[in-house]
């Protein structure tokens, strides 16, 4: 059995930011709803949701779908992206399986810079 701790953030582009609310999806039709504590806040429609990867930087910070990493001393920068079956990273459109086969390369070297949202100018 895998241990694997599943989480999630979110992004809200109605906001422009990382929420902290619980939400809820429709198994029927597929709706995404943000939850408060009066019941449903609104129905989401512009949202991006990222999945832990199960990895953390070498500062022990969790890394996320859509979030930028660098290997400590070096220029290259990645996005955090699935790739069909794991984890991998995008390098202008080209996707690797870079985390998944040195997971433990980018535990001790890799630190998050930020994130696709708040820092799209880091990939240019």
């Amino acid at each position: 059995m895998n241990n694997r701790e599943l989480k999630f953030r979110v992004w809200d582009h109605q906001e422009n930011a990382y929420n902290k609310y619980e939400y809820w999806i429709d198994a029927k039709s597929g709706d995404t709803y943000r939850m408060n504590s009066g019941g449903i806040d609104y129905q989401l429609t512009n949202f991006c949701i990222q999945q832990y990867t199960g990895l953390k930087d070498k500062n022990g910070r969790e890394i996320y779908e859509g979030d930028i990493i660098q290997l400590e001393n070096a220029p290259y920068k990645y996005e955090v992206v699935w790739n069909k079956w794991h984890w991998g990273i995008d390098s202008k459109g080209i996707v690797t399986d870079f985390i998944q086969s040195f997971t433990i390369a980018v535990e001790e070297r890799c630190i998050v810079i930020g994130n696709i949202f708040e820092n799209p100018d880091l990939l240019k």
